[in-house]
């Protein structure tokens, strides 16, 4: 959310394990997995993660993202409970989907905005 990638540069996550994906997504579906921006609204979209070996520490990450990207330009502001609902009603919608999500993958975006 702070940082992009610099043009023709890359901007690999923090080593966290691997993902489990909702609805059977991939990190193809997901660029700034692990989490989508909707209108300005960030949402989780995996579950967890399955560890593999030591996490990249917090620090280690923003000195990389310093080092290696660019700040972001985009002014993240408050929104209202109406924006935060349409921003889920669309990514519960999102045609990155297989299939539509069931009541349990709902009620986890839906926990999200609390």
């Amino acid at each position: 959310m702070l940082f992009v990638k610099q043009r023709g540069g890359n901007l690999d996550g923090p080593a966290l394990g691997l993902p489990m994906w909702i609805n059977g997504t991939s990190i193809k579906d997901w660029p700034l997995e692990p989490i989508e921006i909707v209108d300005g609204v960030p949402f989780a979209i995996t579950y967890q993660w399955q560890a593999y070996g030591a996490p990249t520490r917090p620090n280690q990450y923003l000195l990389y993202c310093m080092a290696n990207c660019e700040w972001s330009d985009y002014k993240f502001t408050p929104k209202t409970e109406q924006q935060k609902k349409e921003a889920m009603a669309k990514i519960i919608v999102s045609p990155k989907w297989s299939v539509p999500l069931n009541k349990s993958e709902k009620d986890f975006f839906a926990s999200q905005l609390r």
